[in-house]
Parts: structure tokens; sequence; C-alpha cells
């Protein structure tokens, strides 16, 4: 944590070119602030479905969250919790930038009768109608997204 109260991020690898500073990313840590839940909003997920969000911007509500999380149209990345609530069986989930392939990895593992949780860092797409995408296989169940910080380039 640096004077400022942002939290310096270093990714590994060489520095891009104009010195180390341009590789940083700081983290913004916000009040956690719920940017969507389909006990609200879209109902269940179900098995093989692939839905997309926003995280920043005013709106959050029409997906079951806060009207506005606070998150700056400027954010490089977000910081997110999932949580999968009242699954009906084993399934799985996965998340990835809104736009992109989806990921082979797995953001989280749930089963019958468990609320769990899982955070992750996403980069966001600020100039697309979405910034995430999330699929689910298996069971069904609910989710919950909280996002509970950003990141920003040093120069923001």
């Amino acid at each position: 944590e640096n004077a400022s109260g942002d939290y310096v991020i270093y990714f590994s690898g060489p520095p891009q070119s104009g010195g180390p500073e341009t590789s940083v990313t700081r983290l913004v840590p916000i009040t956690p602030c719920r940017v969507l839940d389909t006990r609200q909003a879209g109902g269940v997920f179900g098995n093989g479905t692939t839905r997309d969000y926003r995280v920043w911007g005013s709106g959050l509500d029409s997906q079951g969250g806060a009207f506005d999380c606070g998150v700056p149209e400027t954010a490089t990345a977000v910081q997110l919790n999932f949580t999968a609530v009242s699954p009906a069986g084993f399934g799985y989930l996965r998340a990835w930038p809104f736009e992109k392939a989806e990921p082979t990895a797995t953001l989280m593992v749930y089963n019958t009768g468990v609320s769990i949780s899982n955070s992750v860092a996403l980069p966001v797409c600020n100039d697309c109608d979405s910034d995430f995408s999330v699929k689910l296989y298996g069971a069904t169940t609910h989710l919950v997204v909280e996002v509970v910080g950003y990141y920003k380039s040093p120069r923001q």
C-alpha cells in the first residue's frame, strides 16, 4: 500500500517501454457493492447458459445489483467476488472479459446445499456493451457478484 491508500500490483515480466512505472496497475479498494443478483433479475442460471454483465456506470439494478457501484469508466480491471447461492447440485462456472475467448480454467466449483464464494480480477471493456461473461456448467444455481475494488493506470 502506498501513501495515497492505493495498493500497487506488480505484474511479472519485463517492464514496458518508458520504464517500470508503465507496468504498474493500482488497486483501489471500494466498499463491496453488488453488481448482479440473479435472485432479483435474470433468474436462476441453467446448464450451458452464458450471460454478459456490466460493472461500471448506472443501471446495474437491471442486473439485480445496486444502481451504480462507483467504478469509473477509466478502470482497467475490477476485483469481483462471485457467490453461488442455493445450488441444486454439482456444477462449476467460468468468468472472463467480454468479447474474449472462454477460458478453460474454472472460477468456482459448487455443490448442493453450500453457498460458496471465490474472487477474481477481470479486465473490463470500456467501449463494450458488457464487461464480463459468465458460463455455468452443471446444476442450476443463483449467482451474486460484488465488486470490491478496481484497478487503474498509474497515470490516472
